[in-house]
């Protein structure tokens, strides 16, 4: 594998590693700073459980991709040269 190969092997990696973890991460975030009309439990499964329900009745199905370009280019680029500098090391 040449230093090139690596650079789209990593971006590939990050795209798909972006794509994938996503919608965990807003859901992350609604439970974190959680909406007025959102109420949450002292449960942690029961508030994933509300916070998923909430954000698919209420924001839709494409807010679990919300912010998905930016999470692609940043994860991308980061595990591009990571790997490329793994692969010059």
């Amino acid at each position: 594998m040449t230093s090139s190969n690596a650079v789209y092997y990593g971006y590939a990696s990050g795209l798909i590693t972006a794509a994938t973890l996503q919608p965990l991460d807003n859901i992350k975030m609604t439970l974190m700073i959680p909406p007025n009309r959102l109420t949450l439990s002292s449960n942690f499964a029961k508030n994933i459980y509300l916070a998923t329900r909430y954000i698919q009745v209420e924001e839709g199905l494409r807010y679990f991709y919300r912010g998905l370009i930016a999470n692609i280019w940043k994860t991308g680029v980061g595990s591009a040269v990571y790997f490329t500098s793994l692969r010059l090391m």
